[in-house]
């Protein structure tokens, strides 16, 4: 991941205005340019100086986000006290977010690659795994099973990330479980036998890093469209015989 800063003084009256002319001109555009991850503007009343940093997934999304800044820095350069500042790019080497995702992708590697021991190392002694219903299970031995119970009903199973957000201890993941369904399945409605067909079940996860290791986890799937894939339930919206 990059950064890019901008570090410059401005006119201690004036810091008022440069917090408005951010809000309005510069986070906006966070939307709008692929890669741009989020953006932070610190200030100092005493002194007037400001800190501008926008996080991006790559050097390319930095750079181009330096179009927004060339845009509004003549709004801003009326209200300085000091030269024009310049923005500058930094990798980001190090950060409590970057070191949560990593635990996280570890995580679901493992469990692509069926290394389940893996991903109970990776969890906290005391974790919590809460599940729709709000079932929830306790220690890394609880999360291994649960983990078990999916390898066993689909060996192929696989989790494709469409996207992951972290910021500080919480991370977020947004994907899809993917696999044949050639076992038997443990539901909280009772065993589910093999039935042969594909699966590819939406889900996200709410995690919390604590320490390098995952302290809690909150899972959200829908049962119904998994039942309904599976063949042992009916479309939503299917009309009933009398």
């Amino acid at each position: 991941m990059n950064a890019g800063v901008i570090k410059g003084r401005f006119k201690k009256d004036k810091l008022d205005e440069v917090v408005e002319i951010y809000k309005r001109e510069v986070l906006p555009a966070y939307h709008k340019v692929k890669g741009a991850r989020a953006g932070q503007l610190l200030i100092n009343r005493q002194s007037g100086e400001v800190v501008t940093v926008g996080v991006f997934d790559d050097l390319a999304a930095a750079e181009a986000f330096g179009a927004v800044s060339t845009q509004v820095m003549p709004k801003l350069v009326p209200l300085l006290d000091g030269p024009e500042p310049k923005r500058e790019i930094f990798e980001m080497a190090a950060s409590t977010g970057m070191e949560s995702r990593a635990v996280v992708e570890r995580a679901i590697e493992a469990f692509n690659k069926g290394d389940l021991e893996q991903v109970a190392r990776d969890s906290a002694p005391d974790c919590t795994l809460t599940l729709p219903g709000g079932e929830v299970l306790k220690g890394p031995q609880a999360v291994k099973e649960y983990n078990q119970n999916w390898r066993r009903a689909f060996p192929d199973a696989k989790i494709n990330v469409d996207q992951v957000f972290a910021l500080g201890n919480t991370v977020c993941v947004q994907a899809r479980l993917t696999g044949t369904h050639t076992g038997t399945l443990a539901t909280p409605m009772g065993d589910i036998p093999a039935t042969g067909k594909k699966l590819e079940g939406a889900f996200a996860d709410v995690i919390t890093i604590d320490r390098g290791l995952v302290s809690s986890r909150t899972l959200y799937f829908d049962r119904i469209d998994l039942m309904t894939q599976l063949g042992v339930a009916a479309p939503a919206g299917a009309a009933t015989k009398a």
